[in-house]
């Protein structure tokens, strides 16, 4: 964890609210991923080690009574097909150094790209929510899901608000989805898995996100993540299209011919 942005500020110590990491261990304001170095530097805490070299990162959870961090239990990063874009799609291979960031944390409002869920007492307890949930039994697992835009322009690893050279999917106009014609190239899906367990249900009253600073907003809608391509591009190129590309299922660690990720 720590209070810098370096995709938003890189250089500058110490400027935003807490971010909590996994992926490249090398991820502070100072971290020298530029032009494609990401997949040089660092280690990683990711299956594969440093073949992953891929920075993920979103708000940390905090518990206000103490301002102490929750630490999460877990972090799973999907990469998959997605369900916007028809069978068969072709997806790219992204590029060293690609990077988005989905949600913000400014948003005010309970529509955006991230849900909560409470999952517990062997699935009895299973539901979602928009809010960080405040209630949610001992013992349960709240995930915070937060999904990334499929549509790429093909060209800039990045643009000026870390938005724009990537968009979401659009209709066909007869009842399917596509990327539009400013951004063909699909990506696959990118969702964010940070998972917390429930060790005192009264605490989830007092949670919020470090992101969440408006006490009238409720907790939870400033959402967001960021995600740096530091993927080894041949090993992304066997999963991409043994894998979505012909649309098997290669579960968490197969690269779809036959070997692991370790």
């Amino acid at each position: 964890m720590n209070f810098d942005d370096v995709m938003v500020a890189p250089g500058t110590r110490g400027a935003f609210h807490l971010h909590q990491y996994v992926g490249n261990t090398a991820a502070d304001a100072d971290a020298q991923f530029e032009d494609g170095r990401i997949a040089e530097v660092g280690d990683s805490t990711c299956r594969g080690g440093t073949v992953n070299r891929t920075a993920y990162w979103s708000p940390a959870m905090v518990d206000t009574r103490t301002g102490t961090p929750v630490v999460p239990d877990g972090f799973m990063a999907y990469y998959k097909h997605g369900y916007d874009l028809p069978v068969g799609t072709q997806f790219v291979v992204p590029p060293v150094g690609l990077r988005m960031l989905s949600g913000s944390g400014s948003n005010t409002s309970p529509s955006g790209p991230w849900r909560f869920n409470c999952n517990g007492l062997n699935g009895a307890v299973n539901y979602d929510t928009r809010g960080i949930p405040t209630q949610c039994p001992m013992g349960a697992v709240i995930t915070a899901n937060i999904a990334f835009p499929q549509c790429w322009d093909g060209v800039n690893l990045d643009s000026p608000t870390h938005r724009t050279h990537v968009v979401s999917v659009v209709s066909d106009g007869a009842g399917g989805r596509r990327c539009p014609a400013s951004h063909p190239h699909a990506l696959p899906k990118v969702e964010f898995n940070w998972r917390y367990r429930v060790v005192d249900p009264e605490a989830l009253k007092y949670w919020r996100l470090s992101s969440d600073m408006n006490p009238a907003v409720p907790a939870g809608y400033t959402f967001h993540g960021d995600w740096w391509n530091g993927w080894r591009p041949d090993v992304m190129a066997r999963w991409v299209n043994n894998c979505l590309n012909l649309a098997r299922d290669c579960h968490s660690e197969l690269l779809g011919d036959g070997e692991t990720l370790y």
